[in-house]
This record gives C-alpha cells, structure tokens and sequence, in this order.
C-alpha cells in the first residue's frame, strides 16, 4: 500500500526549472525535498481564490465557496448586506456583465439568485445544493484542463477510499470466518491491515502534475506575502484599494484577520462598493463580519433536506496530498 502511494499520491515535479528552459520532462518529487519558498505580491497566473483553494488543498471546500461569492462581491457581480438583527446576509446582484467569469464562477453566481435580484443568505440551503455540484464538477474539471493535476482529486480520494474500506470489511470478515473455521485468523488480519492503510492514506491520494506543483509553489509564496502582510504596511498606505481587491484570497488561506491587522488604522472605505454592515467599513469589523458570513455559508452548503441523504460534494477540507499544506490556520 505504501508502494501505491509512492507511485500514484506523491507530486510529480519538472526534471529543471521550466520557467527557464521550457523542458516539460518530469519526475516524482522526492519525498523530503526542501523548496524554498519565494515571496510573490498577487495571484499567480492571475488565478482566482479558488482555483488556488484547490491546488492547495486538493479539494473543493466551503471556504473557497465563501471566497468566490466576496470575490464576485469586490468584482462588482453583487453587494453584500449584513442585517445583525436577523442575524442573516443580503445578497444583491448588480446586472455586472458575466462574460469574464469562470464557468464555476457564473454556476455559483445563478445559482444565487435563480433569477432573481436578491436572496437572504438563509434561503440557499433550500435551493443552491445543484448549483454547488455542478460548479464543483466545474472547478474540478478547470484544474484537470490545465494539467495540474494527473486525475480528478476527488474520484482519486473517492477510488483508493471505497477500495480501501472494501478491503478492510473483507479482511475483517475472513478474520472471523478462517479463526472460526481453521484457526487461520491472522490471514484475515493482515488483509484488514492492508486495507486500513488503504484507508489512512487515500485523503492523500491526489497526484499533482509538474504544472500543478510549479503553481502550487509559487502559491506558497502569495500567502507568504498575505500572511506577513504587516511587514509591507508602509506600502499600503498609498493602496489602500489593495485590501479589497486580495481579500478573498485572505479567507482561502485562511489568515483574514492578519491581512485585516495589517491595514489597522488605514482608511479602506473609499474603494468599499461591495459591503454593507451595521457600523463603518474597518479593516478588523470586516474580518469578524466575514467570519461569521464563512459559518452561515458552510452550513447553508452542508444543509440536508429531511428528504435527502446525501449532502454537497463540498466538504469541510481536503488533506496536504503530496505537500504544501492546508488553506492555512486559523481565520
């Protein structure tokens, strides 16, 4: 089982720097390699928060669902109104034109609204469950189209999962079935143990391609610069625009309240067209707020009609899989 993994969850990686030489021969990533990670100051390859989510993470999640709704937000696709006392959200689509978004992007956005002009945020669990498979399916596929990664992650993690769990029940059957009938019980042991490995390590099962690795580094870098965002306060003074405009991938990386912290006592409101809140648009009252809008997205997301017994294929996080790390830490 070890040798399944070694072969098919650990990253591939290119044999030079590509960025340098154009040379797309590639290789298994060498399990302890050290990669120094360079600070970046935006998105790489201008990708979105979540197609970042997901090279991170491997995995399609609620918080790059919150991210893409605050982007399409910032983007100007919809205005965001916090309503405290019914402790609920107002989403109002603005009529932007939609020919620059993603195929996920739009799925997420009409799934919203479903023609129409505004929704509580409380009202989607009734309604958004098909939108959200579909544009996972789409996230999914958009990652595959640009060869980032070898196969889809979540068939990869669902495949060695159901294969695993299979093996594990088998083994624990023969163990009482061969003990019982010829004293020969280990034999089922050790099968439940092969597929308990199976099980253990399928969440890491998901195979990034050299393109997907490249990326996935220079990732790394972009948070760096987000997560250490205090030390370029200086620069922020003079965009203060800059707040807004990286902020969804702030709740992708998890490190809202630092990117928040580092614009503490800088004026942000004048580029503020998207958000409105029961007090004056501050840096640290924004990031408590989007705190809270995360939580109601998620359990809007992981709503289960009393009819239905399946829930969204997005789940609550994905494993590192062949390194890099989660979304990163704590809001």
């Amino acid at each position: 089982m070890g040798r399944n993994w070694w072969a098919h969850g650990r990253d591939r990686e290119y044999l030079t720097q590509y960025y340098l030489t154009n040379d797309p021969r590639q290789r298994t990533a060498p399990l302890f390699e050290h990669v120094p990670v360079a600070v970046e100051f935006g998105p790489p390859q201008n990708m979105r928060p979540a197609e970042l989510g997901l090279i991170l993470d491997e995995s399609a999640d609620p918080k790059d669902v919150t991210a893409t709704i605050v982007d399409l937000a910032v983007r100007g696709h919809i205005t965001i109104t916090e309503l405290p006392q019914a402790k609920d959200w107002e989403l109002t689509r603005k009529g932007a034109p939609v020919s620059d978004l993603m195929p996920y992007e739009k799925t997420i956005l009409d799934g919203m609204f479903i023609g129409l002009n505004k929704m509580r945020l409380s009202e989607l669990k009734v309604f958004f469950r098909p939108a959200l498979t579909k544009a996972e399916s789409e996230i999914y596929g958009d990652a595959l189209s640009r060869g980032l990664f070898t196969s889809n992650p979540r068939l990869a993690r669902m495949g060695w999962g159901f294969a695993g769990f299979a093996v594990l029940g088998a083994g624990v059957a023969l163990t009482v079935m061969l003990g019982r009938a010829f004293g020969w019980g280990l034999i089922g042991v050790a099968i439940a143990l092969v597929g308990l490995a199976l099980v253990v390590t399928f969440p890491a099962m998901p195979q990034r391609t050299a393109a997907g690795r490249d990326l996935m580094q220079h990732t790394l870098g972009f948070r760096l610069y987000m997560t250490t965002a205090e030390r370029y306060r200086e620069q922020f003074a003079a965009k203060a625009g800059i707040f807004n405009e990286l902020l969804p991938y702030a709740i992708v990386f998890g490190c809202v309240t630092l990117w928040a912290k580092a614009f503490e006592g800088i004026d942000t409101s004048a580029t503020n067209t998207w958000y409105s809140g029961p007090g004056p648009f501050q840096a640290a009252l924004l990031a408590s707020s989007l705190q809270s809008l995360n939580t109601s997205i998620s359990a809007a997301i992981s709503y289960v009609p009393p009819s239905s017994g399946s829930s969204s294929g997005f789940g609550g996080g994905g494993s590192g899989g062949g390194g890099g790390g989660g979304g990163g830490g704590a809001w």
